[in-house]
């Protein structure tokens, strides 16, 4: 009697982990339906059909079938990419120095700013909205603060 227990658990677990752990090319798949059926349902505006809930529950699953995949998967590609950042010299630099850290993540942060700033004010001058000024401003300002940290 306690075998049959101890079976009926473990089956349980097996069941749930084939449910929670599918093939790769079952989570491809799973991916490419919903992504299609979603596109579908918001396309056609048939948001509150009572198929679309169905959709909705598959790709509620997809999701964190997929979650569950790069979280277990993830974690070894990231050990194996800093091992290979801490062995070119740029890398092991950047990790190591935090002034020469710094001054990358300025110069990062200020290509990032300047390329807002551009690109809020081509905005401004397609749209005519006083917003992509403001925005393009408050970068603006970003960046000449980063310009002069840099100094």
């Amino acid at each position: 009697m306690e075998k049959k227990k101890i079976n009926q658990k473990t089956e349980g677990k097996d069941r749930w982990k084939k449910w929670l752990f599918p093939p790769v090319w079952l989570i491809f798949l799973l991916t490419v339906v919903s992504t299609v059926m979603l596109v579908n349902v918001f396309v056609s505006r048939l948001e509150t059909h009572p198929l679309a809930y169905i959709v909705y529950a598959v790709s509620f699953y997809t999701v964190s079938v997929l979650g569950i995949a790069c979280g277990t998967t993830f974690p070894k590609q990231f050990k194996r990419v800093k091992e290979w950042f801490y062995g070119t010299k740029y890398g092991n630099r950047y990790m190591t120095d935090a002034v020469f850290k710094n001054q990358v993540s300025l110069y990062a942060t200020l290509a990032v700013n300047v390329l807002y700033v551009g690109v809020n004010v081509i905005m401004y001058f397609l749209y005519y909205s006083m917003w992509f000024v403001i925005l393009a401003a408050y970068y603006g300002i970003l960046a000449w603060m980063r310009f002069l940290l840099l100094r």
